[in-house]
């Protein structure tokens, strides 16, 4: 007997999705997959990290949700998914300090005072390298 499982996600609220062109951050002409929900609120927007491997769908059965109240983003960490794959440094040190850099990078570009940064597994780490900085 062959079992097959599957669900069909439907996001009902409205959504963008959209690169956010950071220019030289860690390669030349690096780009930012992004997912945006809900940008029109005026509360702390919600910024979402993915896991290693991974990108901004692992968020989706949580963005409508987290986004009644806030604008909520999920990007695609620099690497991954469909952002750009620039060549990282051979020093973790580094390697670590460039995620960072990216995710500053982005902030600035999208013009986001503050923001609530949380993450997912090595989505994690890298909030809390950027906490630890910022």
């Amino acid at each position: 007997m062959k079992i097959r499982s599957f669900f069909v996600l439907e996001i009902k609220a409205p959504f963008k999705r959209f690169y956010v062109k950071l220019g030289k951050c860690v390669g030349d002409d690096d780009k930012i997959w992004t997912v945006a929900m809900n940008t029109e609120s005026k509360n702390t927007p919600i910024v979402l990290l993915h896991g290693f491997g991974a990108g901004s769908a692992f968020w989706a059965m949580n963005l409508e949700e987290l986004s009644q109240d806030h604008p909520v983003y999920a990007l695609d960490t620099l690497g991954f998914a469909r952002s750009s794959r620039p060549e990282f440094a051979e020093d973790p040190r580094e390697i670590e300090q460039q995620f960072v850099d990216f995710i500053e990078r982005w902030r600035e570009v999208m013009g986001i005072e503050k923001m609530v940064l949380c993450g997912h597994s090595f989505g994690g780490y890298q909030s809390s390298s950027y906490a630890m900085k910022y």
